[in-house]
């Protein structure tokens, strides 16, 4: 009787590990301390620029290297396309620095890029590390019309340092107010 308990105690306890610990996964891809959950050891960390398609007035499935902008003062690019991953080590980047999607993945949470520095727009020259997709700017001109081709939308940026410099403006005092005045009415 005893030699029974044993090996049912031994099975139950191997199946109820089992269900509690999943399958260990393939180690994922890491290539200069950086991350990539969806490749694995063995494989090559990303080295061509995506390509965008897009569409133009007259012309349709055109295809241009991925380019993005960063739309904050210094961030840190990731190790990992997750939250709560350490940042790369070396320098934060700056305001609309300007660089390259090389790879792209979607988190539980987020979607990340991963990013780097190219000269030709076609291979990769320095990895920067994964960003997340919602603070990168995606296009340098402003959206257009499919059937007309002129622009939407406009961004105007006024840095810092144009403001203070700005001949109406300095630091103890505000911009005079403006008032709108009638046609034909007298002047305030």
């Amino acid at each position: 009787m005893k030699r029974l308990i044993g090996p049912a105690c031994v099975a139950v306890a191997f199946f109820a590990l089992a269900m509690l610990c999943p399958a260990r996964q393939d180690d994922p891809l890491v290539v200069d301390g950086i991350e990539f959950p969806h490749l694995k050891k063995g494989d090559k960390m990303p080295e061509d620029v995506k390509l965008l398609t897009f569409d133009r007035p007259g012309k349709k499935g055109l295809k241009k290297p991925y380019k993005v902008w960063m739309a904050a003062e210094n961030y840190k690019p990731l190790s990992a396309p997750r939250t709560g991953a350490k940042p790369v080590p070396g320098k934060p980047m700056k305001w609309m620095h300007a660089c390259f999607v090389f790879d792209e993945f979607q988190s539980k949470d987020e979607t990340y890029l991963f990013v780097g520095e190219s000269e030709d727009a076609k291979k990769l020259l320095k990895p920067l590390g994964w960003c997340r997709k919602d603070w990168m700017v995606k296009d340098n001109e402003a959206l257009t019309t499919l059937t007309t081709g002129i622009h939407k939308k406009a961004m105007i940026v006024n840095t810092p340092e144009t403001l203070m410099t700005s001949p109406s403006c300095s630091s103890s005092t505000r911009p005079p107010s403006r008032t709108w005045t009638p046609p034909g009415s007298p002047p305030r």
